[in-house]
């Protein structure tokens, strides 16, 4: 039977903490280990963590960052696969069951993952939804092995974090989480699991409540499409018959990038993103006068050079 460990990074939310490890602790099937890897919290974490006794391995570390946090569980933790949750998040309770019972049907398989739900308070559930159609449609159609994965991938980001299981030998293959990354470092991370060649799986089913709050990252647009673009970017070289996709999608952010930059007057920094943006993407007519007025405004104006 396979082993999982849990791994939950935290940092100054021992409150909600307590929620996501009661989650895993009351799942039909619970991982055989939980790692709580506390990122140098200032609040009653450890204290917390210390009324669950060997049922949490508790471990903190100088602040460093999420996915620093992460990549040091994923080092000590002993199961066969991952199963990643965020503090903030909640497991349903029949998560690890489902992925676990797609595992004995298709033994091949290294990834696993399924749907979220947003919930936030007073207000009802909600499904998180994917913004391509074809991707949802895929999803929607697939219960168990996941054709094309990686096509999937480079168009949007499929697998939820705090639904992911996977094995721990793919770390091996395709290196852990970039901590350089401040945001889409999960998103970097499955696209060089599929490069690698790893074999994705798909329940369509919640296995997971994210919890919505303002100190989500999630909420920073500007700063998700950047990291989108470059994680995209740095994948080209290798992505084949997946570049024209890809390509598009660059051209799609630069395009969003370069509009929010010309409504800031950020006019050196809209053309260069509007030069990256190619023919199609938009319409002719519209993507030229962006250009215009970014070139335009260059000399001398308000906000000019920037």
């Amino acid at each position: 039977m396979s082993t999982v460990s849990a791994v939950i990074p935290t940092y100054n939310r021992s409150a909600l903490l307590v929620e996501a490890v009661e989650s895993a602790l009351a799942q039909r099937r619970p991982p055989d280990e939980i790692l709580v890897i506390d990122d140098g919290s200032q609040d009653d974490t450890a204290a917390r963590m210390a009324t669950y006794g060997d049922r949490v391995r508790y471990v903190r570390q100088a602040n460093a960052g999420p996915s620093a946090a992460r990549n040091h569980g994923f080092r000590l933790a002993r199961g066969e696969f991952l199963a990643l949750l965020d503090s903030d998040d909640l497991w349903t309770p029949d998560r690890l069951e489902r992925q676990l019972e797609v595992l004995q049907r298709h033994p091949e398989t290294d990834v696993v993952f399924g749907r979220e739900v947003l919930f936030s308070a007073g207000q009802a559930d909600r499904d998180w939804n994917l913004h391509d159609p074809d991707v949802r449609r895929a999803l929607r159609e697939t219960n168990g092995p996941l054709a094309g994965a990686l096509s999937l991938l480079v168009r949007e980001n499929v697998v939820p974090t705090s639904t992911a299981l996977f094995r721990r030998t793919l770390l091996e293959r395709a290196g852990f989480i970039d901590e350089s990354l401040r945001q889409a470092e999960d998103w970097d991370l499955w696209l060089r699991f599929a490069l690698a060649g790893a074999r994705f799986a798909h329940v369509p089913a919640p296995l997971c409540r994210r919890r919505m709050h303002d100190s989500n990252l999630i909420h920073d647009k500007e700063a998700r499409m950047q990291a989108t673009l470059a994680v995209l970017e740095r994948h080209l070289p290798q992505l084949g018959d997946g570049r024209a996709a890809a390509d598009r999608r660059c051209s799609e952010l630069a395009y969003d990038l370069g509009s929010q930059r010309l409504r800031a007057r950020q006019y050196r920094a809209a053309a260069l993103l509007f030069a990256r943006v190619q023919p199609g993407t938009v319409p002719a007519a519209k993507l030229w006068c962006k250009r215009l007025w970014a070139a335009l405004a260059l000399p001398g104006r308000s906000g000019a050079g920037r």
